[in-house]
């Protein structure tokens, strides 16, 4: 293997998925908007419903409290169950993989399916916790766990070679 190519197996699991649901919903501003106002307007509801009923709009505090920390655990079982079933239901998510990377692209094998995709479709390398993202939009990415590479030569070389042929491939070609 040259330096013009860097490879890694690894084998993803259901959970796998999680990681990046989760990754997502703490950087994305939307999603901590989107989550919080349903988790806080349906405990505001909850606790001044009964007040509206009898007229005199009191508030209740402890039923506020209690119906957020339900529609909280409520929310992130959902988020649970939505990514295990993504998950699954993805063609080739669980189970080995290898990935190439090479100036031209992102080259993956798993179940006996090959596949190819240019730098151009790949938007952000990120590598957080013991995870490396290739975003190919706000919310889809190839994942693939750092313990996958034998140290940290091997990864620090993957990394920045995906890094650099991103970079490149975004760059404006010259007006020359």
């Amino acid at each position: 293997m040259g330096s013009a190519e860097h490879r890694v197996r690894y084998e993803l699991h259901r959970g796998d998925h999680w990681r990046l649901s989760r990754y997502l919903l703490r950087t994305r501003p939307g999603a901590w908007l989107v989550h919080g106002g349903l988790i806080l307007g349906t405990a505001w509801l909850a606790a001044s419903i009964r007040g509206f009923d009898r007229g005199d709009g009191a508030f209740e505090p402890g039923r506020f409290l209690g119906v957020a920390a339900l529609m909280a655990v409520l929310d992130y079982a959902v988020q649970r169950l939505k990514s295990a079933l993504r998950a699954g239901r993805t063609p080739g998510f669980i189970g080995p993989h290898e990935l190439r990377i090479t100036p031209e692209g992102l080259h993956g094998e798993t179940d006996g399916e090959e596949s190819s995709l240019p730098w151009a479709a790949v938007r952000r390398v990120v590598e957080v916790d013991s995870w490396l993202y290739l975003f190919l939009d706000r919310t889809s990415a190839v994942i693939v766990p750092l313990a996958a590479f034998p140290d940290g030569a091997a990864r620090e070389a993957f990394v920045g070679a995906a890094r650099t042929w991103l970079e490149r491939a975004s760059a404006p070609a010259d007006a020359g």
